[in-house]
């Protein structure tokens, strides 16, 4: 064919591969009879390990990926390089290897080209003394170690991504494990993921220990993806399933092995700022984390009614009744006598406690008692929501404000107003207040 290119066989396996005695290169793909050429500003390199890289001298950066390739990342033509190696010239003055280098290291800091080359390319430089110094069979055995090696190493895979690395840096991961997802072809079922939550970036990856994402999705919603029957959850294929919703309005559906594994990541999704699920929904979900024993997981679990409640605002009775109806806040006012969550139990109680459909459930739960147990507590955090939760739960309220009468707690009251901290002074003041105006 033209361009030099000669068709040869490997003796020892019968294998077609191709020489061009021109440039001293082989490969096992038949070459284009004419090579496309790079865009105006550009240049081809190698690096020490023989890996093709690109310098845009336009916009003085370097990539992995060739200019000539289309979105799906398939090359108009295999990547070559000029015998002998080329060039000096481009990058600033810097040498090839110290181009390649850099670029290198930008990979695997996550900040390089979403579309890596493979290191086993399938075009090899042989010897600079001509042809005649290796025959076919040295030739072909040469491509094949070269592949061999380059197997070892991880491929360029296309990626689909709602964001580049280049535009975004991600923040630090919340949340991230095992998820189970749909194949592409919903008829071959579920496969295995890695997922990480950065920020509100539902990142995915092919395995825990992948350096390069999958797809990046920005969540905004959400929801369980579950038929409900006799008041519960009934998980298909005995896996408990959600949905997220992207910011492109898409849909994606994830699967954990269980309901505590599935309320965490809904939960943590939810704080990161996606909508939630219906308030009956919801609830039901997070009870079974809520009456299991003292962990991160219930902690999780509470911050998020905390998060859902003070973004609520002023439509709190949806919630609350839900609440209320599940036995959920039953669960909150137990969580308060160990941690971790006490902080985010004292929370919810602040959102809820002035709620008349939810006085009773908190009445009967021994709320006053349990608030009054933490009000000397040493950690600030923890006293500030105590103190501030007691003034919407007596404010008109006279049984609790018996009950806090009769505990001692306005001694305790009135000593927090010498406390350091200003918030603890004003919230400690207001529940003075509520107690002096619900007496009169």
């Amino acid at each position: 064919m033209s361009d030099g290119w000669v068709r040869s066989i490997d003796p020892a396996t019968n294998r077609e591969f191709w020489i061009n005695h021109t440039t001293r290169e082989t490969s096992w793909t038949k070459p284009t009879a004419q090579a496309v050429a790079l865009p105006a500003g550009w240049e081809e390199k190698r690096d020490d390990q023989g890996r093709v890289f690109f310098i845009d001298h336009n916009t003085h950066t370097t990539t992995w990926t060739d200019p000539r390739t289309d979105g799906a990342g398939a090359s108009a033509t295999p990547s070559t390089s000029s015998y002998g190696g080329g060039g000096g010239g481009g990058g600033g003055g810097m040498s090839d290897a110290e181009l390649a280098r850099m670029l290198q290291e930008q990979e695997n800091s996550g900040a390089a080209d979403d579309e890596t080359a493979g290191l086993g390319t399938e075009m090899s430089s042989f010897g600079g003394g001509g042809a005649a110094e290796d025959d076919d069979e040295a030739l072909a055995r040469r491509l094949q170690e070269e592949e061999d090696a380059a197997g070892e190493a991880p491929r360029s895979k296309s990626k689909d991504r709602s964001k580049s690395k280049d535009d975004v840096v991600l923040p630090e991961s919340a949340y991230e494990s095992v998820l189970s997802t749909r194949h592409d072809v919903k008829q071959l079922g579920w496969k295995k993921v890695y997922v990480r939550l950065h920020g509100s970036t539902f990142t995915v990856y092919s395995s825990e220990k992948s350096k390069s994402s999958i797809s990046e999705t920005d969540v905004v919603g959400a929801k369980l993806s579950e038929a409900e029957a006799s008041g519960k959850f009934i998980s298909k294929k005995d896996i408990s399933r959600f949905t997220i919703t992207a910011s492109d309005g898409t849909a994606h559906d994830y699967a954990t092995e269980d309901e505590h594994s599935r309320a965490l990541w809904l939960g943590h999704l939810i704080v990161a700022g996606a909508t939630h699920p219906p308030p009956q929904m919801l609830c039901k979900a997070m009870l079974p984390v809520l009456e299991g024993p003292p962990s991160d997981i219930r902690e999780q679990a509470l911050r998020t009614m905390a998060t859902v409640l003070s973004k609520s605002g002023t439509d709190l009775d949806p919630l609350a009744a839900a609440m209320c109806e599940t036995d959920l806040l039953t669960a909150v006012i137990r969580c308060l006598s160990s941690p971790p969550g006490q902080e985010q139990a004292a929370r919810i109680i602040f959102y809820v406690g002035s709620q008349a459909q939810c006085q009773k459930a908190l009445h009967d739960a021994g709320a006053v008692a349990s608030l009054l147990d933490l009000l000397t507590s040493p950690d600030d955090a923890l006293q500030t929501w105590v103190t501030a939760s007691l003034r919407p739960l007596v404010i008109n309220n006279v049984t609790a404000t018996s009950q806090v009468l009769e505990g001692g707690g306005i001694f305790t009251l009135c000593a927090l107003l010498s406390s350091s901290s200003s918030d603890i002074q004003g919230h400690a003041l207001a529940a003075i207040c509520a107690l002096l105006q619900t007496c009169n």
